[in-house]
């Protein structure tokens, strides 16, 4: 028995403890049931890529080997994929009022026969818990270094800077120096363009209502303020015909 080198996604439901005390059993029993739906990888490609999940309540933890035998003999980019999967997961959450935090790091861990545990696991965690803090699922700062040293984490016919401009394509840096998953910019490309508009304006009305619901509560508020600033910014990026063309304004959309 020994470490596989994996990919570690280790990520929870921001708020849990409130929406415990806020919401009745069946809501949070449909929360959860999605939540590890919208978190468990896909059946077949995780058997090719040998992938392993674990949910515990609000919390979820992937990990997807980097030598697993179909990625060893011909790499199939697994960190943009796990990227991918990730953005889509937090996509799916965000549009139910649920936002995520949440750490991604490579290193060693065993995840085999419903157990998980190893050095890599605890890197992730305390990504989560100590530094991400907003709500937010951040890399590992070797992480996007290692694209240019570990082939096997890219795409087998790409070079390293051209895996690297695809996985820049789904990640911001923040001001921490730390990247995280740009779900509202890649959201551009993997929606229709009504659904991505419905979408920011539903981010939009979420997070106003967290701003008023946490006024008083400077912890959460801080979350929520980050989350706002965010929106804010992405937003401004955006080109104005964009919103135009659904009869409205970027000045609408912002908070």
């Amino acid at each position: 028995m020994k470490y596989a080198i994996s990919i570690i996604s280790y990520f929870d439901i921001l708020g849990f403890k409130d929406i415990i005390e806020t919401r009745k059993p069946k809501d949070i029993l449909n929360i959860l049931k999605r939540f590890r739906y919208m978190a468990t990888p896909d059946k077949e490609l995780s058997k090719d890529l040998e992938q392993n999940f674990f949910n515990f309540s609000d919390c979820a933890v992937r990990t997807t080997k980097v030598l697993s035998r179909v990625n060893s003999k011909r790499p199939v980019g697994i960190l943009f994929y796990e990227l991918l999967d990730v953005l889509h997961i937090q996509m799916e959450l965000v549009n139910l009022g649920i936002f995520l935090r949440g750490g991604i790091t490579l290193g060693e861990v065993y995840a085999e026969d419903g157990f998980i545990f190893g050095p890599g696991l605890v890197d992730a965690y305390v990504l989560e818990n100590k530094i991400a803090k907003s709500p937010r699922i951040i890399l590992q700062k070797e992480v996007v270094d290692l694209i240019s040293d570990v082939p096997a984490l890219r795409l087998w016919y790409h070079k390293p800077k051209e895996e690297l401009d695809y996985i820049k394509d789904l990640i911001k840096l923040d001001s921490d120096g730390y990247f995280f998953i740009d779900y509202l910019k890649a959201m551009n490309t993997e929606v229709e363009p009504e659904d991505y508009f419905s979408f920011l304006v539903n981010h939009r009305n979420n997070i106003k209502a967290n701003l008023l619901r946490f006024k008083s509560d400077s912890h959460n508020f801080e979350k929520y303020a980050w989350l706002k600033d965010y929106h804010n910014s992405s937003i401004c990026e955006m080109k104005q015909g964009f919103f135009k063309s659904f009869g409205s304004t970027k000045s609408k959309l912002i908070i």
